[in-house]
């Protein structure tokens, strides 16, 4: 944040308020990014989350972290298998699988990728579209164009087609209006 400053000293830091009070220090981790309440910080190349206060909210035991909309992303391995969950602001992992890739969506969604197909999840971490398009291009105010078997579409977050799939290029113009054009021209 812009009130808050990290300072090195020897093998020690520590974040300070600009008003030079001392909010943490820490001698074994190395911080990485403030968002928040919190703070990324990376021991022994894994990454974790403390409080500002300096107590752990996510332990050192992930491959990256990263902070979008109240919700963490967290690379990790489980289950033999390494991917990307999400996590709530209470630490808690919200996703009931591994996904090779999340990326921020729009709004309160996240689209993301299992076994080379795409879907979108929840701030909750429901997967609300199942993972079986090629990709998710565009998401605006709730519609999602999207490319299925090579062929463009619109959906709605319900899952249901608002265009079918069809061999012509679709550019959304807003939430209500697009543009198809086909090989011969628009």
């Amino acid at each position: 944040g812009k009130d808050i400053y990290k300072v090195t000293i020897g093998k020690a830091e520590a974040l300070i308020h600009q008003s030079d009070s001392l909010l943490t220090s820490f001698s074994n981790f190395e911080i990485q990014e403030h968002f928040g309440d919190w703070i990324s910080v990376m021991q022994q190349g894994k990454s974790g989350v403390l409080y500002l206060n300096g107590n752990t909210f996510l332990p050192p035991v992930y491959d990256s972290i990263r902070f979008v909309k109240d919700v963490f992303m967290v690379k990790y391995k489980k289950e033999g298998k390494r991917g990307w969950s999400l996590v709530n602001n209470h630490g808690k992992v919200i996703t009931d699988q591994v996904y090779d890739e999340i990326d921020w969506l729009g709004d309160s969604y996240y689209k993301a990728k299992r076994d080379n197909l795409w879907g979108v999840v929840n701030r909750l971490g429901k997967e609300i579209i199942f993972c079986k398009y090629d990709s998710i291009v565009e998401y605006v105010e709730g519609k999602l164009l999207v490319k299925f078997l090579g062929e463009d579409g619109i959906l709605n977050l319900d899952g249901n087609w608002e265009i079918l799939p069809q061999n012509k290029e679709i550019e959304v113009v807003d939430p209500m209006r697009y543009l198809i054009r086909s090989p011969y021209g628009s």
